[in-house]
């Protein structure tokens, strides 16, 4: 899986070759719609700087939890008024890193 800033991702859909104008992903292993580049998951995400990426083989990592999610809800404080309800989620998780070379960060620097 990459994962590059939405804006990232939208250059490279839109890029161009220099010249004629054509897009220069219309021939290439692009799937925009699936979102994958060279049949890869590609995950938008603003958590991620502009410039950079973050290529992750998902063997690498895994998120465990205890199995226990704990819902409360709360309608009070005036918010039935506001037609409002309000919900705190939590459980607890651990993200588990087996293979530490296979979570790459990357630059996405232009090249001349």
């Amino acid at each position: 899986m990459v994962t590059v800033h939405p804006t990232d991702w939208e250059a490279l859909e839109l890029s161009r070759t220099s010249g004629d104008g054509n897009l220069e992903l219309v021939d290439s292993p692009v799937d925009r719609a699936a979102r994958r580049l060279w049949g890869v998951q590609v995950v938008p995400s603003v958590a991620v700087t502009p410039g950079t990426a973050f290529v992750l083989d998902p063997a690498a990592v895994a998120v465990r939890t205890d199995g226990a999610v704990e819902t409360k809800w709360n309608e009070s404080d005036g918010l039935f008024e506001k037609n409002e309800t309000r919900a705190r989620t939590e459980t607890r998780a651990n993200l588990d890193v087996y293979q530490p070379l296979g979570i790459v960060k990357a630059s996405l620097a232009a090249t001349p």
